[in-house]
């Protein structure tokens, strides 16, 4: 998505859930509470989830609610996977992707079909 992203033609929101492993949680707090969110996802994805982050014991209060608000969107939404993606079509009406798409889906969702 990049490309897209740095044309300026697509924005792009991520919102972390910690719902995969039961080390997600703790891991999605380690990237909210660092000095730069949005940079230190984009390093651990790079990494393969290798990068080593602060991952705190205990999930902050604040932290929580957070990814439970993004938990709570995530269901309300009828995404059961990651990642999930929601665009707007050509006709203005939300769609929804689920899972990793293939480069015919990622360029309908982001407006070159």
């Amino acid at each position: 998505a990049r490309p897209w992203v740095d044309s300026g033609k697509v924005q792009l929101r991520t919102l972390l859930v910690g719902v995969i492993k039961p080390e997600s949680p703790a891991t999605a707090a380690a990237i909210l509470a660092s000095k730069d969110p949005a940079k230190t996802w984009q390093e651990y994805e790079s990494s393969g989830g290798k990068l080593k982050l602060n991952v705190p014991a205990n999930v902050s209060t604040e932290q929580m609610k957070v990814l439970s608000a993004n938990e709570k969107l995530m269901d309300d939404l009828g995404a059961n996977v990651t990642p999930a993606i929601y665009y707007m079509s050509k006709e203005n009406t939300l769609q929804q992707a689920v899972g990793l798409p293939d480069q015919k889906t990622l360029n309908i969702i982001m407006g070159n079909k």
